[in-house]
């Protein structure tokens, strides 16, 4: 991946799924157990393979979504076998926040809310380091000039 000169932070999709997420995965390798050793061990087998594919390819895909900051725009990178690339723009913002809950201390996640004026707010979910990039977009925060009100 080649990134231009300039760029502020940079942050990747961070692998840990959500609490819910995680939740499901559990019911799903507790109902493997169950219905292996209750009717059939090879579907109790098959279940549980499947069910650890799809958190390889979710853990993959959040591992694969790359957040570049500039100081005018955001380019978004996703993707596993299509690459995907977006771009946003940050042409009014507000205010920079992030959130992070207990397990994102944990495992070093959080949000980020980037406010911008109007309704373009950009949102980033479960992402590495969040107060870091908080503290890298700080200093492009437009600052008013004049009172609003």
């Amino acid at each position: 991946m080649k990134i231009e000169p300039g760029y502020v932070h940079i942050a990747r999709g961070s692998a840990v799924p959500s609490m819910r997420s995680l939740l499901w995965y559990a019911l799903f390798y507790i109902a493997a157990a169950v219905i292996g050793s209750r009717y059939s061990s090879a579907f109790g087998t098959v279940l549980a393979v499947v069910t650890t594919a799809v958190i390889a390819v979710k853990i993959l895909a959040a591992k694969s979504r790359v957040y570049v900051f500039y100081p005018d725009k955001v380019l978004v990178k996703s993707g596993i076998l299509t690459v995907r690339e977006d771009t946003v723009f940050l042409s009014k913002v507000l205010a920079v926040r992030y959130r992070q809950t207990f397990a994102g201390r944990l495992f070093g996640y959080g949000d980020v809310l980037i406010d911008q004026l109007g309704d373009n707010d950009f949102f980033c979910r479960r992402i590495s380091r969040p107060r870091k990039l908080v503290e890298a977009m700080t200093p492009y925060v437009t600052r008013p000039s004049a009172p609003i009100f």
